[in-house]
């Protein structure tokens, strides 16, 4: 579980910004003002994992708030999202604060989930699972993956295929039942032929009975017996 700031003066906005993060992350505490007094209050209190900041607040400058965040030790290298109608103000924040990114109003959804999918399930919650290693027996060694940074993993022409974020690893003489076994909880078998990585779900086509996955063009099959397990309804 993670803890997100969103600094916005516009409730509607904020608002929007709260429900396309629990889109992402259901499980994520969001804090949310347009004050930068309460923002203050709300870093002192817990420990962020991103923030989001308009460039106007209420009552100040959500700059020169993340300015005043890069002096405190704990936020040095925190995820710094600004928001803003004005393009100079994001080169700015970029070059004074080391933003992570910026979204430049009015924000196109798809393209803020991408970048806030990346900061959530390769930030904090790749942190939670940063213990989670999958041994992979390959013939001359032993090959350790970070389970976070698995999509999916196909079984195809007696073999079983780990398809990471980066790249694909063919792993002989191991049944997918076996390797199931060897993961953990975050994944789940949706097909005969694969499992997919549950915090990787872009999108779930019911007509198609397919997943869409991100950083991925591939369209995972959904398999009947396993649909109702994953959907909650049969078919």
């Amino acid at each position: 579980m993670g803890n997100i700031l969103i600094l916005e003066d516009e409730v509607i906005l904020r608002k929007n910004l709260k429900a396309i993060i629990m889109e992402l992350d259901p499980e994520a505490k969001i804090y949310e003002s347009g004050s930068v007094i309460r923002g203050f209050e709300l870093l002192n209190e817990v420990d962020m994992d991103i923030l989001l900041l308009d460039i106007q607040l209420e009552d100040g400058n959500g700059l020169d708030f993340a300015k005043e965040v890069r002096k405190i030790d704990r936020y040095k290298l925190t995820h710094i999202v600004f928001i803003t109608a004005v393009p100079t103000h994001a080169i700015m924040a970029f070059s004074e604060t080391h933003c992570y990114s910026y979204i430049v109003k009015p924000f196109d959804k798809e393209q803020l989930k991408e970048a806030l999918y990346t900061l959530i399930h390769y930030g904090y919650k790749a942190k939670v699972h940063k213990e989670g290693k999958l041994e992979l027996h390959l013939k001359n060694c032993i090959f350790k993956v970070d389970m976070a940074e698995i999509l999916y993993i196909e079984a195809s022409n007696q073999k079983l295929y780990v398809h990471t974020r980066q790249d694909t690893i063919a792993v002989p003489n191991v049944s997918l039942k076996k390797m199931k076994a060897s993961l953990n909880d975050t994944f789940i078998q949706v097909h005969k032929a694969f499992i997919i990585n549950k915090e990787a779900i872009k999108a779930i086509h019911k007509a198609e009975k397919t997943i869409q996955l991100h950083n991925t063009d591939t369209y995972i099959p959904i398999g009947r017996v396993y649909y109702k397990e994953l959907i909650g309804e049969t078919i």
